[in-house]
């Protein structure tokens, strides 16, 4: 959360030639060059409805009273982040990935794999169920960081590494990321 969206966009103003060509005439592109060096601050300013008063050198120096209906405001968004706008709402996601998270991820496929098996194999939602498990290293080391919260979303009494094959009675391939992982559910009971 941030007080200020200018922490997530970046303004830049170009003025409204329909609004103001027939007002600045010869001014015009003088106008047009002051509008686009507006601050952030004072294109803010105009978006909250206030009349800005800048000078322009144009034939003559004179004074323009600009509001938002002259100038075309745009929000472009800072480098690393995804943002979308509407109306006085800005949100603004950081879609780097750290290893936490691609770790994370990584669970919540074996966690939905290990749901669609026991589906498949008629066990009922309540079941507690063992499982055993065949993946890469990379999977291994996932799975260890948030073991605890694979076990509680599939009611695993327990977890086991071990050798499978595909062709193994029981044992489905589960696309996890971009690894399969051979996996074993049997109801405990």
């Amino acid at each position: 959360f941030r007080d200020n969206e200018e922490d997530l966009v970046e303004y830049s103003a170009k003025a409204n030639f329909k609004v103001l060509g027939r007002r600045l005439g010869k001014d015009m592109k003088a106008a047009a060059s002051r509008i686009e060096s507006l601050s952030p601050d004072e294109i803010r300013s105009l978006m909250e409805g206030a009349v800005l008063s800048v000078d322009i050198d144009g034939v003559e120096t004179k004074e323009l009273d600009l509001t938002a209906e002259g100038v075309e405001v745009r929000r472009s968004e800072k480098s690393g982040l995804k943002v979308l706008n509407e109306g006085s709402l800005t949100v603004a996601l950081d879609p780097k990935i750290t290893p936490e998270l691609l770790a994370e991820g990584l669970v919540r496929d074996m966690v939905r794999g290990i749901q669609s098996l026991r589906k498949d194999t008629g066990l009922d939602v309540t079941d507690r169920i063992t499982v055993h498990a065949d993946a890469d290293q990379n999977i291994r080391d996932a799975v260890s960081s948030f073991e605890e919260f694979l076990m509680g979303e599939t009611l695993s009494e327990s977890f086991e590494w071990k050798p499978l094959a595909a062709e193994d009675e029981g044992v489905q391939a589960v696309a996890v990321g971009d690894s399969e992982v051979l996996i074993s559910v049997a109801r405990i009971g």
